[in-house]
């Protein structure tokens, strides 16, 4: 598959099957998207990977509403066959917590084309939106797991996670009692 360096992030994917809107009115007008008044629903997807993250640089632009400050960038999502959709949101993760703002996709275009995979170059801006409003309107949780490049049911994802770790603490319990017959047999062999 591919080889890349990317961004942890939590993804906030709009489920356009639980959420009740007016295509049209969503993306032609003003509509609440989040908060209380709004029928849009999300699914969260945790340890998802982006890549191709620019620096994300603030515009600076005044007009009758004052002095806004802009903040975008582009992503891709590599090794996964994920098509977003416009009003999805990204939130950084680092060390596996969130940080900065919360950003939303203003605009996606289709980088790259395969048989096996679809990848996507993202536009994403700052927005003002408080975490907890996107939190109250998950309806569902998946996890991403990069050593199949899947998004997976979050029992799953996590039962996954746990099987890892089983494993990495089995090879360094191998490792360990490895170097300790190592030793004892060197010792063996020294003293005979």
């Amino acid at each position: 598959m591919f080889e890349y360096r990317g961004s942890v992030v939590t993804y906030y994917k709009l489920n356009q099957d639980e959420s009740v809107y007016d295509k049209e009115l969503l993306y032609g007008g003003s509509y609440e998207r989040v908060g209380d008044l709004s029928g849009l629903r999300f699914d969260k997807i945790v340890n998802f990977y982006v890549a191709g993250s620019e620096q994300i640089v603030p515009t600076i632009n005044a007009n009758e509403q004052g002095v806004l400050i802009d903040y975008r960038t582009t992503i891709m999502f590599p090794a996964v066959n994920f098509k977003p959709t416009m009003y999805d949101f990204v939130r950084f993760t680092i060390n596996n917590n969130p940080v900065g703002p919360l950003f939303q996709i203003i605009n996606f275009q289709l980088a790259y084309m395969r048989e096996t995979v679809d990848i996507y170059k993202c536009d994403i801006k700052g927005v003002g939106i408080p975490i907890e409003k996107i939190e109250e309107q998950v309806v569902a949780k998946y996890g991403y797991i990069d050593i199949d490049h899947r998004i997976h049911d979050f029992d799953e994802y996590l039962m996954i996670l746990q099987a890892l770790k089983n494993i990495t603490d089995l090879e360094a319990t191998i490792e360990t009692d490895q170097i300790t017959s190592s030793i004892l047999l060197e010792w063996y062999y020294a003293s005979n």
